[in-house]
Parts: structure tokens; sequence; C-alpha cells
């Protein structure tokens, strides 16, 4: 299980959103959420 770095919600990895770079993991709503922004 992997712990979103914005809401905490927990889930398994392979419907979180890994970022390497930063070392994150994010759900895909905050995932989406963070990356439209730009």
């Amino acid at each position: 299980m992997l712990k979103c770095c914005v809401c905490c919600k927990e889930d398994v990895e392979s419907k979180m959103v890994l970022d390497e770079e930063m070392d994150n993991s994010y759900c895909e709503n905050c995932y989406l959420t963070e990356y439209s922004k730009e």
C-alpha cells in the first residue's frame, strides 16, 4: 500500500502514481489535480 502525499489516502501501488523524482506518491485524483494546475 502507498499513501498519497496530498490527501493521505492509501491505495494499492497499481492505482497510485509514483513521482520518483520527488519521492512522492499520489492517488490518481490528487495527481491530476496537482499537475493540471500548470
